[in-house]
């Protein structure tokens, strides 16, 4: 059986609001033809997209990347403060997953590529519209591996040699020198003269200092949160 869209009164709304005009008038055709679904209004930009939605709220609302008149989500986050209620679908070029995780967090509930926005339009509305999240199935593997590498250092850290990473790693877990001495197969002079390194290099004077410096690039959701 085919997917349907959840409309529960009656038909879906749905707003376009993209900077290609090709591409807007693409989208409206195709969404035009699904049963259910009413298309509102085509927006070109921030300031003509917030008027339309300050005078209708759809249910749906397609929202493109760096508007005519704005910056990369701009016209996102606008709409989610419009029409808190909403169902909004991402629209971008960029495949990054930094730029996927932003639209997320400022209220996207989709993310549709805008070379493959003909193709997977429908499936997204009715994914969002079941209550579901979706993106571009290309996306998916993007986002994976980006969560599964590791935080690359920054600042002072990326001054750090490997076996300094390794010492301080270990110490701002909790390991004592002479646990970081059998770990990494050293001797406990050694690890010293690591750690005096890594205080030169970090600009710190205690172990206190230096993890901190660790976790805060590398857990800072988990720094805040228990902040």
């Amino acid at each position: 059986m085919a997917p349907y869209l959840n409309s529960t009164h009656g038909i879906v709304t749905v707003s376009i609001i993209e900077r290609n005009e090709t591409l807007r008038r693409n989208l409206s055709v195709i969404l035009s033809r699904c049963p259910s679904v009413v298309v509102l209004d085509l927006c070109d930009g921030l300031e003509h997209g917030k008027r339309c939605l300050q005078e209708r709220r759809p249910a749906v609302i397609v929202v493109g990347d760096k508007p005519v008149d704005g910056d990369d989500w701009d016209m996102l986050t606008a709409a989610r403060s419009l029409a808190p209620k909403a169902f909004i679908i991402a629209l971008s070029d960029l495949s990054d997953p930094d730029h996927l995780k932003s639209a997320f967090r400022q209220g996207a509930v989709g993310y549709v590529l805008r070379s493959t926005a003909a193709i997977d339009i429908h499936q997204a509305l009715v994914a969002v519209t079941n209550g579901g999240a979706w993106m571009s199935p290309s996306l998916s593997l993007v986002l994976v591996r980006s969560i599964a590498e590791p935080r690359k250092p920054t600042g002072h850290l990326s001054s750090l040699s490997k076996r300094e990473h390794e010492v301080l790693k270990l110490l701002s877990s909790g390991a004592r020198y002479t646990e970081v001495a059998t770990q990494l197969e050293l001797s406990r002079d050694t690890v010293h003269s690591h750690v005096k390194q890594i205080y030169r290099k970090l600009v710190v004077r205690s172990k206190t200092e230096a993890s901190l410096i660790f976790n805060s690039n590398y857990f800072p959701e988990g720094l805040a949160r228990s902040a």
